[in-house]
């Protein structure tokens, strides 16, 4: 006996699955369904008109699997560049960025892995503090201070970001012009949906052989960054609290040398 719609559409959603494309180009499992359930259906109502079938019934189900593909497609594929050019468009439109993080780094040769925990605060153009308990690191733009607690010394340096493979100004927001991009999947990150996209820099001189982005697809911002190493060490930045476009004094991106310490000046040098 031939199933009715609802056990074929059943039987569909049972077998539904995520189609990911050579290209890295992502069809979330909805879509798949859509298309298939869609069919179900056209084969149900001609079936049914031609049987004479009630026409409100018919309208219905347009009506819902008409609803079911809007879903589909706002959901629908996205590629790996698509993802980054989202993070880059966000960029343009913050002026400040501050958030609270957690670092960690695995130490491929050791085997052993370090955590730390900070905050980051940048404002355009170029300024931008990271503090945590081992380390400052402070730019208004033009200079920057590092300062170690442990070693008792405020290194000072002229801001250049061509000696910088990944500024800290906005590491978070733009990547490599020369790479490949692969998009991984949707995850599940602190409650909510996140893209996860892998770029791969062509450039081997920047000592990175792979970066992994989970995105916010609302926000299109990073939440999480992953940095390989070519040695093979990991180091992994988990953002929160995260607060963008908010009033960030100047004062923040100035540091003064604690009393006592070593300053090295290699400005001009």
């Amino acid at each position: 006996m031939r199933p009715d719609a609802n056990t074929r559409v059943q039987r569909i959603r049972a077998r539904h699955q995520t189609v990911q494309h050579s290209d890295g180009r992502v069809f979330f499992a909805g879509h798949a369904v859509c298309i298939d359930i869609l069919t179900a259906r056209w084969h149900f109502w001609v079936h049914s008109i031609a049987k004479g079938a009630n026409m409100v019934h018919v309208r219905r189900w347009v009506l819902m699997v008409a609803g079911v593909l809007g879903v589909s497609v706002a959901a629908g594929a996205i590629t790996g560049n698509e993802v980054l050019a989202k993070i880059r468009g966000t960029y343009d439109k913050v002026n400040s960025f501050q958030a609270a993080f957690e670092q960690t780094f695995e130490w491929k040769l050791a085997g052993t892995t370090q955590t730390m925990r900070g905050t980051f605060s940048m404002k355009k153009p170029n300024k931008f503090r990271i503090q945590t308990n081992v380390q400052t690191v402070v730019s208004n733009g033009r200079v920057v201070w590092s300062y170690s607690p442990a070693t008792g010394q405020v290194i000072i340096t002229n801001y250049d970001p061509t000696t910088m493979p990944l500024r800290p100004d906005n590491f978070l927001f733009v990547f490599p012009d020369e790479r490949r991009t692969t998009y991984v999947r949707s995850e599940r990150l602190s409650g909510e949906d996140h893209h996860v996209v892998d770029v791969t820099p062509r450039d081997s001189t920047l000592g990175i052989s792979k970066m992994r982005v989970w995105v916010d697809g609302r926000s299109w911002l990073a939440k999480k960054v992953q940095y390989t190493s070519v040695s093979g060490d990991v180091t992994t930045y988990l953002m929160n609290a995260i607060q963008t476009n908010t009033s960030i004094p100047d004062s923040v991106f100035t540091f003064t040398p604690p009393p006592g310490v070593d300053v090295i000046d290699f400005r001009n040098r």
